[in-house]
């Protein structure tokens, strides 16, 4: 048996890193590399693998670790901090999402759902968004910090809480009653007020005693996730939902980010081995089932703008800054599988359900890894489609009146470097030069602090210089781009460059870049000067280096610690 178990093993980690090199390579998600090895190498393909019940066992405690590091990326506090628009559109798209998943696997007949709960756990886990990868793409791209990705991350977390309450009364839905599901409550209750508190008043004393010893802390890290696994199962709820809540508590305190690092590797060997243990399970699909699996997850997508759009336009923040989440969110969640898994286990869902399941996650996340990278473009074009249906793009006063000014100075786009600018500027400058600015951007909290600040601002998206085209700029002297390429979307600053010396000839134009050759390729193309963050950041910690050397840090760090609680931003 041991030997089957580590031959078994061996294979399915070998098959997998293939699978995933190949996915990647050809920019494909590898949790996709990870099923489909499973389902090559499982009694529907070669057949390989038989000590099926070992690595089921091993992909159980990979799950755990998955819940576990898929919680620490849920921050309660930074939740809180997200506002209203996170709260109201997170809540709003899970209900209707169910809604419309109630009434799609309600009327519509699809193969092999014959389970007594599968309408019910359908439209729960189609309701949820990948965590996971939504925010590697996010990272991956350095897009996490942009408005558009704190309301994606916003609802993400929010709909994490709501598998939260789904697991915790998953056990007790073979026989529904009112106090038996009051009774699973409290105990969920319990749990998480004993897990909160231990991580308040326990952990931090346990992890400032072992934060210089890294096997220490891995140890005890997994510890804490299996001991509130296990507290978890002894009340009668879902292990999951207690490793899930583990991985929450930890990431309440400053250790969580060392947790994560430390635990990383050991959590993707046992990830592969969870979604190669599904794969192993799954079987041939028929035609009817990749019909359906193809309708539902055009469903999905579409459920997605359906619901998040039109509220997000609601709250006043634009047609762009509506639809980008929307497009983030268009993939089933991988704790889908793993919510139908647990069904299947209970009995109180098919198989079938579960591969209909699976095979939504392989289509939605395959097409979210082009969607994510190239939803400000694809919400360009749905944005034409929402204007013709009457949608009304963001607007004020400020963008009548900015039609009939001329303007000395453009400020095209506006992120953190340009309020810093404005902020240095209006301190210099006379109060009348405000008169002077114009702003183009579709930050919609900028676009309201900058109307506030009595700055002329324009909504709309520096991708498309044609937005000037009403307005008067003969007297333009100066404009300037302060974002960096990574952050622009649907453009570059090499190719604003072009548009923008056509557009205003006389004009002088200052561009970014954050390479050496970057720049030189910028000058190249004709511009008067090229900003570089790096070097100009260089030469202020140069100064501030010279001083703490000199041995006026105390001086340095008053004079430093009055400007911040002095320094009122647009964007702070």
């Amino acid at each position: 048996m041991e030997t089957f178990l580590l031959r078994d093993v061996g294979l399915c980690l070998t098959v997998a890193a293939g699978l995933a090199l190949l996915f990647s390579t050809f920019g494909q998600p590898i949790l996709i590399a990870y099923l489909a090895t499973g389902v090559l190498l499982g009694p529907n393909g070669l057949h390989l693998v038989r000590d099926h019940a070992n690595i089921e066992l091993i992909s159980e405690i990979g799950l755990l670790l998955l819940m576990f590091i898929l919680g620490q990326e849920i921050n309660i506090a930074r939740l809180a901090r997200s506002g209203r628009v996170v709260a109201v559109s997170g809540v709003s798209q899970f209900l209707l999402c169910l809604v419309l998943g109630w009434l799609l696997f309600g009327f519509v007949e699809f193969p092999g759902l014959r389970g007594r709960f599968d309408r019910m756990y359908l439209a729960y886990a189609f309701s949820l968004s990948s965590t996971m990868v939504v925010v590697k793409t996010l990272a991956d791209r350095f897009d996490l910090d942009t408005l558009v990705s704190r309301i994606t991350v916003g609802v993400l977390v929010i709909q994490d809480l709501w598998a939260i309450a789904f697991l915790s009364v998953q056990p007790s839905l073979v026989d529904p009653q009112p106090m038996d599901l009051l009774w699973s409550l409290t105990k969920g209750v319990v749990l998480v007020f004993g897990v909160f508190g231990a991580a308040k008043f326990v952990l931090p004393l346990v992890f400032r005693r072992i934060t210089n010893q890294p096997e220490m802390v891995l140890l005890a890290a997994m510890g804490w996730c299996f001991a509130v696994t296990g507290f978890s199962g002894a009340l009668g709820l879902s292990r999951e939902m207690g490793a899930l809540l583990a991985g929450i508590a930890i990431a309440t305190f400053p250790f969580h980010v060392d947790v994560a690092a430390k635990i990383s590797s050991l959590r993707d060997f046992f990830v592969t081995l969870f979604f190669v243990g599904l794969g192993l399970q799954l079987p041939i699909p028929s035609q009817e089932m990749i019909q359906a699996a193809l309708i539902v997850s055009v469903f999905l997508v579409l459920s997605r703008i359906v619901t998040v759009f039109p509220v997000l336009h609601a709250m006043k923040l634009g047609i762009r800054t509506a639809l980008i989440p929307a497009i983030n969110l268009g993939q089933l969640s991988e704790l889908a599988p793993v919510m139908l898994a647990l069904g299947v286990a209970l009995g109180h869902v098919s198989r079938e359900t579960l591969s209909l399941a699976v095979m939504v996650l392989v289509i939605t996340m395959a097409l979210s890894s082009y969607t994510i990278v190239y939803a400000h473009e694809i919400s360009g074009w749905l944005g034409n489609g929402a204007r013709w249906l009457g949608f009304k793009d963001l607007s004020s006063p400020k963008d009548r009146e900015a039609a009939v000014h001329s303007y000395r100075i453009v400020l095209f786009g506006f992120f953190r470097d340009a309020s810093s600018l404005l902020h240095e500027w209006f301190a210099r400058e006379p109060a009348e030069f405000k008169k002077q600015i114009l702003v183009v951007g579709f930050n919609p909290i900028a676009h309201k602090r900058l109307s506030m600040a009595d700055v002329a601002c324009i909504y709309g998206d520096v991708g498309n210089p044609d937005i000037l085209k009403h307005y008067d700029l003969s007297a333009t002297e100066l404009v300037v781009c302060s974002i960096p390429d990574h952050v622009l979307r649907g453009t570059s600053n090499a190719r604003l460059l072009r548009t923008l010396r056509e557009r205003m000839p006389k004009a002088r134009l200052v561009m970014t870049a954050e390479t050496i050759e970057q720049a030189r390729e910028i000058y190249g193309l004709g511009a008067d000067y090229v900003y570089l963050p790096r070097i100009i950041g260089a030469r202020g910690l140069l100064t501030a280096l010279e001083l703490l050397l000199a041995g006026e840090e105390e001086r340095l760090k008053s004079a430093h610690i009055k400007e911040l609680k002095e320094r009122e931003e647009i964007l702070p």
